[in-house]
């Protein structure tokens, strides 16, 4: 998928991070047919909308029409989250945006996912688009376990970066020498918490 120099890409995903970037691919979830049309939502119509369009349209297979619907829809997102992580702290888990091999919305919840988010989506642009899911852990939960996770890493001498890897509902360590990094907290007598995942990397985005 070729690369434009819009920003709509930063909306694929929301995730939490500390110390790393971390990208993720699209979720193959739908929440929505393959044909059903998408709400479009009254937005004014630009030259830099249109241009944005244009290479979305170019990079998913879509019309022009329904690329700037989907951009339009992208900008209802934002708000939601931080909505539902003030509203839901103990549950909320997190959501992102997929767009193949439809357009849509995932969002996770701990308990009740679906009675949880509807209040929250009643006569909103995303309702019908939006599909809710059940995690093991919270946002608030991943957040705290990745700092965690961090600084018992770190306390081993050992380079890490880390990041919250939303859809898949857990911490990620990004170590270069994970057999390393295992035995050092082995011997330091020390456990990463639950939903963290250590990763093997070839290299670190930054120095150190």
């Amino acid at each position: 998928m070729s690369t434009s120099p819009t920003l709509y890409i930063l909306a694929v995903t929301l995730v939490v991070i500390m110390v790393a970037t971390v990208w993720f691919l699209p979720s193959s979830s739908s929440t929505q047919t393959a044909n059903a049309p998408l709400p479009c939502p009254n937005v004014p119509e630009n030259d830099a909308l249109r241009m944005d369009a244009q290479y979305y349209a170019r990079d998913f297979g879509v019309s022009v029409e329904e690329a700037v619907c989907r951009l339009a829809l992208q900008g209802e997102v934002g708000p939601l989250g931080p909505a539902l992580r003030s509203g839901e702290p103990d549950t909320y888990g997190g959501l992102w945006i997929h767009h193949e091999p439809d357009f849509g919305v995932t969002v996770l919840f701990t308990e009740n996912p679906e009675a949880t988010l509807a209040p929250y989506v009643v006569d909103h642009p995303l309702e019908g688009i939006i599909k809710a899911r059940k995690a093991e852990a919270s946002l608030r939960y991943l957040e705290q376990a990745q700092q965690r996770a961090h600084a018992l890493a770190n306390s081993t001498g050992i380079t890490v970066e880390s990041g919250i890897n939303v859809p898949e509902n857990r911490v990620e360590l990004y170590v270069i020498d994970v057999r390393g990094l295992t035995r050092a907290l082995k011997d330091a007598g020390s456990r990463l918490p639950d939903h963290v995942k250590i990763i093997q990397v070839d290299q670190h985005s930054s120095p150190g």
